[in-house]
C-alpha cells in the first residue's frame, strides 16, 4: 500500500456489485492504483448470476488482501447491498462506490487531503458524466456535473437547513457523489429494502443531519451512463416512485428531526415539482388513454401529499427558486396532465 502525509483517518469505500462482470474489473483497479493505509475496502457481491464475484476473488485488490468480499447467497437488492455493506465499514468515512463506475485519478489523495484539512461531516464533489457513444449534444453540454447547489468551499449549517436545501436543489442525490461522516448514518438513515428511488429518501436526511460540509467542485468519480440500468429501463407507472420516496423521506425527516422549515418545505416541492414534470410528460405517452389518466391521477395525489396545496403549487416552488425554465415546462405538463383527466372524465360520463 501508498503512504499518505495526511492526518490518519480512516476511509471506507464499499462497492456493493450485482451482475457487473463487464465492468467490475475497471472499477477495482481505478480504487487498487489509489488505496493507502488509510483506506478499508469492502465489496459486496449481491448474489449476481454471472462470473461477477469469481473476478472479484480473481482481482488483485483481493488477492493482495487489500480489500475485504462478502458474499450474499441471493440478490437482495441495492438498499440490502448498502445496508450489509454499512454494518461492516470501520472507518470514519464513508464512499459508496458503485461497482459499474470508477474513481477518477488521485481521488483518494484529494478526498484524504481535504477531510484532514476541513474534516467536514459531509464531502460533496463533481463527478463526470461517463458516455461510450457520445452524442454532438452531450459533447457540447459537457460531461463535468455537479452535486451541490453552491460555490467551492466550507458550509456550516443554518437553521433553514442550508446543507439540505443545495442538496436538493442540486437534485443529484446519488450517494456515490458525496462521502459521508460515519456517525450521520443513524435513526432514519436505513436504505429502505424492496424500494427504487432509495436515495431519494435516505441522502437528503444526511445531508439534514450533517452541521458543516465541504464542496469540492472537481470530479472524482466518471458516472457511466448505460442502457439497461434500473432507472434508464423504468416503466411510466414505477415513475411515480420517486414521488413516493420524496414523501417517505418527508416522513422519516418529520419522525426523527421535526417539522421542516419553510425554506426547506419549499425546496421539497420544487424537488417534487421536478420529478412530476417528468412522471407527466413519461405517462402521457402510454398507449392506453385510460390507464394514462389513471396514472397522472395517481401522480397528482402523490405530489398533493408531499405539501399539502394545489398541485399548482409546483409552479410558485419554481418560481421561488428562479427557475423559470423549468416554470415554463411545469406549467405545461400541469396543464396537459388536467386535461388528460378532464377528457377521461367526459368520456365515462
Amino acid at each position: 500500500m501508498k503512504n499518505s502525509n495526511c492526518s490518519f483517518v480512516k476511509l471506507s469505500i464499499l462497492v456493493p456489485c450485482y451482475n457487473v462482470s463487464k465492468y467490475i474489473d475497471e472499477c477495482l483497479d481505478s480504487i487498487a492504483d489509489q488505496i493507502t493505509n488509510q483506506c478499508e475496502v469492502i465489496i459486496y457481491d449481491d448474489g449476481s448470476t454471472d462470473d461477477t464475484a469469481e473476478k472479484i476473488k480473481q482481482h488483485r485488490i483481493v488477492k493482495g488482501l487489500d480489500a475485504c468480499l462478502i458474499l450474499a447467497q441471493e440478490n437482495g437488492g441495492i438498499s440490502v447491498a448498502r445496508n450489509n455493506l454499512l454494518e461492516h465499514a470501520r472507518g470514519q468515512y464513508i464512499w459508496f462506490v458503485d461497482s459499474d463506475d470508477k474513481i477518477l485519478d488521485n481521488a483518494i489523495s484529494n478526498v484524504l487531503g481535504c477531510i484532514a484539512q476541513h474534516q467536514p461531516d459531509i464531502l460533496f464533489f463533481d463527478y463526470n458524466a461517463w458516455f461510450h457513444d457520445p452524442t454532438p449534444r452531450m459533447i457540447r453540454k459537457g460531461f463535468q456535473r455537479t452535486s451541490f447547489d453552491g460555490k467551492p468551499g466550507f458550509y456550516q449549517n443554518t437553521d433553514d437547513g442550508l446543507l439540505y436545501n443545495a442538496t436538493m436543489k442540486s437534485t443529484r442525490l446519488h450517494p456515490w457523489s458525496k462521502i459521508y461522516r460515519r456517525t450521520l448514518f443513524k435513526n432514519g438513515t436505513e436504505f429502505p429494502v424492496g424500494k427504487i428511488f432509495e436515495d431519494v429518501t435516505v441522502v437528503p436526511l444526511l445531508s439534514a443531519y450533517a452541521e458543516t460540509a465541504f464542496y469540492l467542485n472537481q470530479p472524482l468519480v466518471a458516472y457511466r451512463a448505460r442502457e439497461g440500468s434500473i432507472l434508464s429501463s423504468l416503466r411510466a407507472d414505477k415513475e411515480i416512485e420517486s414521488l413516493r420516496a420524496v414523501k417517505e423521506f418527508k416522513n422519516r425527516y418529520e419522525k426523527n428531526i421535526g417539522a421542516l422549515s419553510k425554506k426547506s418545505h419549499l425546496i421539497t416541492t420544487y424537488f417534487a415539482a421536478l420529478q412530476l414534470r417528468h412522471i407527466i410528460k413519461s405517462i402521457a405517452k402510454h398507449p392506453d388513454k385510460q390507464e394514462s389518466a389513471f396514472l397522472i391521477e395517481q401522480c397528482l395525489h402523490e405530489f398533493k401529499s408531499i405539501h399539502g396545496k394545489n398541485t399548482f403549487y409546483a409552479l410558485y416552488a419554481c418560481l421561488r427558486e428562479g427557475d423559470f425554465f423549468h416554470f415554463i415546462h411545469c406549467s405545461k405538463r400541469l396543464i396537459q396532465a388536467h386535461l388528460i383527466c378532464w377528457f377521461n372524465k367526459q368520456k365515462k360520463a
